[in-house]
């Protein structure tokens, strides 16, 4: 039996982007190798250390989850650089000093995440070093690592840039998921044979068909239009920060629903992807509560035409209702790629180079609708052309998809 280690992993996440890779991971390796005992294993900031087990659907036992704050995960480096100098006799001595080490030294290797496009110091300094220790210390304790796709960058420090170059070219095989994260690897990579591509694990989720969605009905000529908000563009301060320009969100979403109802038998869907019901998201950032709002400002005639989704599900549950719309548009990617990776019709309201390089892999980069570049009335036009394109648009999606699920596959070949 393989006993295999995910870092930078989160199945409860409220970015429901990060479950999905979460679960799109183990989908991957499972379709290889049947027989492997999975670890979850998180570095933290200023938190708690914690060892316990983790409930995670499709399995029957729950896994082993391993949480160290960044003072612990130092305190790892330290004993891993002891297992790694001193002569083997000694390292079981030194894994007696810590319980921690001494449960993640029992993995064969190491799978990482870095919960999609935290292998950077773009946030903050702190997650540059702390995905940096998923690397430093496995490879001391002898144990391959594999980076599966992710973002990898951008990078704003000197200092950010030199943990993460000298931490990335300790792993086995780095797998990028879009261009621009590609030439990012490229240059920090001595050994450019270890970066290879792959589609991003979200691809390999399946929508969970036990959910019952319970406001479909049986009426074939009502069209269901799915539509995710995201918080960040919903804010006014943080649209301006990201776009760098004015951009009218709000009388954007406002026009489309409009025009949408406008065509007769059709039923908004709200769909949030970033939330929590723990008030632990800063308001600017969670979906739901920017949802809730715009719902709120709408006139009575059409609130009850607007389905608004507010129970707290899974990355599975929400791909289920996600996967059953006629049309989808959204603003989050890995809502998006809920969509589209189940073949569904959709306008993607994106402004960052992740939304692109999804797109540019599927060969369908025309469905991107990006206000850094158009105006609310550019955008507003062509969302209504692409729905009145949905047909011609699925029938790309079907092929395009068997070749990103086999391109997502492909990084079980590290089980070889």
């Amino acid at each position: 039996m393989k006993k295999i280690l995910l870092t930078g992993v989160d199945f409860y996440s409220p970015n429901r982007g990060v479950g999905a890779l979460s679960y799109g991971a183990i989908s991957c390796l499972l379709r290889k190798e049947k027989n492997i005992e999975f670890g979850l294993w998180n570095t933290l900031g200023f938190g708690g250390s914690s060892i316990e087990k983790q409930k995670i659907k499709d399995f029957e036992e729950k896994l082993p989850f391993y949480q160290t704050n960044i003072f612990y995960s130092f305190y790892m480096l330290f004993l891993s650089f002891l297992v790694k100098i001193l002569p083997k006799t000694m390292k079981p001595l030194i894994l007696q000093a810590s319980s921690y080490l001494r449960e993640l030294a029992k993995y064969d290797f190491v799978v990482d995440l870095s919960l999609g496009d935290s292998f950077s110091d773009f946030y903050t300094w702190k997650r540059a070093i702390l995905n940096s220790l998923t690397k430093f210390i496995p490879y001391n304790l002898g144990q391959p690592i594999y980076m599966f796709p992710q973002t990898i960058g951008p990078f704003r420090t000197k200092f950010g840039t030199a943990i993460c170059k000298k931490s990335i070219n300790l792993v086995d095989k780095v797998y990028a998921r879009e261009e621009i994260s590609y030439k990012v690897t490229s240059k920090l990579l001595k050994d450019k044979s270890k970066l290879l591509r792959a589609a991003d694990m979200a691809f390999l989720v399946k929508p969970d068909e036990n959910y019952n969605i319970n406001f479909l009905t049986a009426d074939e000529k009502c069209k269901y239009v799915g539509i995710n908000i995201s918080g960040l563009l919903y804010n006014d301060k943080r649209r301006f920060e990201i776009l760098k320009k004015e951009f009218d969100y709000k009388l954007v979403l406002k026009e489309i629903i409009n025009s949408f109802l406008s065509n007769g038998n059709t039923k908004i869907v709200l769909i949030p992807h970033v939330y929590s019901f723990k008030n632990d998201l800063p308001n600017f950032y969670d979906d739901l509560r920017a949802i809730k709002d715009f719902k709120s400002g709408l006139p009575e005639e059409i609130k009850e035409k607007v389905i608004l989704i507010e129970n707290d599900l899974d990355c599975k549950e929400l791909k289920k209702i996600i996967s059953s719309m006629d049309f989808f548009i959204g603003s989050r990617m890995h809502a998006c790629i809920g969509a589209l990776s189940t073949n569904v019709p959709s306008a993607l309201i994106s402004y960052s180079y992740k939304f692109k390089g999804v797109l540019k892999k599927l060969g369908v980069m025309d469905l991107e609708c990006n206000p850094k570049i158009l105006s609310e009335k550019e955008i507003i036009e062509k969302i209504n052309m692409l729905y009145e394109k949905r047909g011609s648009i699925k029938s790309k999606l079907i092929p395009s998809n068997v070749k990103m699920k086999e391109s997502a596959y492909s990084c079980s070949n590290i089980l070889n």
